[in-house]
């Protein structure tokens, strides 16, 4: 049987000559090379902000992102940070009309004094702070913003990193390098359908998060009015039978904060947040000299940081609470009003002399 013929520069040759005559382009790691560029893209895509911004509604940290975004976007003379209490408990427009001071509330839910170290840090490194920008920041104070906390992955997105070293978490360090590795605890939580649900929605469209957009709320979200963390969370901050003492790194970031605010001459205020679970550790006499809770407000004194206490012991009941850790709107309201006026007596008192 005669081969096929193909025609050629030179003639007529056998088809299978004329393939093998063909340059063969072999590349036997173009697939892995391919698959690697995805994967860079894909880690790349997770360090920017608009990942975590575009899941808002979903992660907790996604929610974070909305205020910071929001803060960056149109500073605010004045700042509160903290925990959820001070997230549910701050009230921006009533600090506003009452003092003049056009304030922003950045409280997180489930947040520690490291977090807010690194949120703080990302704020000086674009300029936040200064005349015309942040000039005042409150710090909202009960035992648990001194305590390491974790679950909802802030140390991933917003600790500084070189403090995560030098606390020797290093795995916390690399996941915050490897965001595929950082995002596992967030995505496991996509095994809940309604989350999932949402993760879908906010794939194809925009969804604010939980108490809507932080630009039209100053980062104010109101507990009795939307779910505002999970309930170990919530569980974790009501608990309020003891008193751990500060954890010693939590705090070191606590007073590196301070110290970095005090360095761009911004004016410092504490505020302790209440709860129905008990008194807050640090009110009054904080438990005697020995304490150090006591310890902590000496040093407070110290480093020229005022705190602003203030009675707030009618406001001790349900219904100005959502649950017994968290203030309502209504709770909300009353005892920003009484921050306010706190801190309108102290600046009066301090021009007086």
């Amino acid at each position: 049987m005669s081969e096929a013929l193909t025609e050629s520069p030179t003639g007529r040759m056998p088809a299978t000559t004329a393939k093998a005559a063909r340059p063969q382009w072999r590349a036997p790691f173009a697939g892995l090379a391919i698959a690697a560029l995805l994967l860079a893209g894909v880690e790349a895509f997770l360090h920017t902000d608009y990942f975590l911004y575009r899941y808002r509604s979903v992660f907790a940290a996604g929610r974070a992102m909305d205020k910071l975004l929001a803060l960056e976007a149109k500073p605010k003379t004045a700042i509160a940070l903290g925990n959820s209490r001070v997230d549910n408990g701050f009230h921006p427009d009533i600090l506003q009309q009452q003092t003049g001071l056009e304030a922003f509330n950045l409280g997180l839910p489930g947040a520690e004094a490291c977090n807010m170290e690194g949120v703080v840090a990302r704020l000086a490194a674009r300029d936040g702070f200064g005349q015309g920008r942040i000039e005042r920041v409150f710090f909202g104070l009960d035992e648990s913003f001194l305590q390491r906390t974790g679950g909802l992955g802030y140390e991933v997105f917003f600790d500084k990193p070189a403090r995560l070293l030098n606390h020797g978490r290093y795995t916390d360090w690399l996941r915050s390098r490897i965001r595929l590795w950082g995002y596992t605890d967030s995505f496991r939580t996509l095994q809940e359908p309604a989350k999932l649900i949402r993760f879908i929605e906010a794939s194809f469209s925009e969804i604010d998060s939980w108490g809507g957009s932080a630009r039209q709320t100053n980062g104010f979200r109101a507990a009795d009015e939307v779910t505002n963390q999970d309930a170990a969370q919530v569980d974790r901050q009501n608990r309020n039978t003891r008193h751990p003492p500060p954890a010693p790194e939590v705090l070191e970031c606590f007073w590196a904060t301070i110290e970095q605010l005090q360095a761009r001459n911004v004016a410092v205020n504490v505020f302790l947040t209440p709860s129905l679970r008990g008194a807050n550790p640090f009110s009054g006499e904080a438990g005697g000299p020995d304490s150090p809770y006591s310890r902590i407000k000496d040093e407070l004194v110290a480093r020229g940081v005022t705190t602003l206490e203030f009675d707030v012991s009618d406001l001790m009941a349900g219904q100005f609470f959502a649950n017994p850790g968290h203030l309502n709107r209504a709770g909300a309201v009353q005892f920003t009003s009484r921050l306010a006026a706190a801190l309108k007596s102290t600046t009066e008192s301090g021009s007086a002399d």
